[in-house]
């Protein structure tokens, strides 16, 4: 349904992650030790479904598993620091008033 491009902050940073849906309501989701798997992808469709905006933030950049050790290390050798930034840029883009880029939801949805 969509792609993992990512969200564009007001001076044009791309924080990554999936975004979907343009509903007036928004929400950030922040994944587990998996990363921006399958699972969290069908969780954001279904809240986009219920009329919601929704971005979930990448921060291990891509990377997914399914294995609980190579999850626990992901987290282990994560900038908690990077982390949050992203966190809070993501929101400041999602919560512009004009919500998240025009261009970046146009690329991302089938309508």
């Amino acid at each position: 349904m969509l792609t993992d491009d990512g969200i564009s902050t007001a001076d044009g940073e791309r924080i990554p992650g999936y975004l979907v849906g343009r509903g007036p309501g928004k929400v950030i989701m922040v994944h587990e030790i998996f990363g921006v798997d399958a699972q969290m992808r069908q969780t954001a469709d279904r809240l986009a479904a219920e009329g919601f905006t929704v971005f979930a933030v990448d921060l291990f950049d891509g990377k997914t598993t399914d294995d609980l050790a190579q999850g626990l290390a992901f987290m282990s050798s994560l900038d908690w620091n990077e982390a949050v930034r992203r966190i809070e840029r993501a929101a400041a883009a999602l919560s512009r008033d004009e919500g998240p880029n025009r261009d970046d939801l146009n690329r991302n949805s089938d309508a």
